[in-house]
Order: structure tokens, then sequence, then C-alpha cells
């Protein structure tokens, strides 16, 4: 192939997630990463980290604002 390539390295994603990587049985044992059902399994934990970013971004605002309020005083 032609050109810069990016992707996952097959056997760090099959340590994580094994049920995406198949074996191939040829003399090297390629590994192959299925990335069509890795993609769902990415998707939630974006979602996952996003809703814990903002909760996180939410406590901090409230915390900085009381910190302000008693600076007031």
């Amino acid at each position: 192939m032609k050109g810069e390539q990016i992707g996952f390295i097959a056997q760090e994603v099959e340590k994580v997630l094994p049920q995406v990587v198949l074996t191939q049985n040829n003399e090297e044992k390629t590994k192959v990463i299925k990335y069509d059902e890795i993609v769902p399994v990415l998707t939630k934990a974006i979602q996952e980290l996003s809703n814990e970013n903002k909760k996180l971004h939410e406590s901090l605002e409230a915390r900085i604002k009381a910190l302000e309020m008693n600076a007031a005083k």
C-alpha cells in the first residue's frame, strides 16, 4: 500500500477486546482487527468519557463559584 497508513496494533487491541481480533491460519499467524465491531465500543467509550467530563466540569464550576462567594465575604 502506498502512502501513510493509520490503524491499531492488533496485538494491543487483542489484550483489551479479544473478540474483535482474528488470527489467520497461516505461517505468520497474521492478526486482523474487525474494525466494524470496534466502532460501537469506541463510540460508547467516547460517550461515557464525554458525560464524565461534563460532570467534572460542572463540579469544578460549582466549587469555583463557592470559593468566589466565600472570598467576597
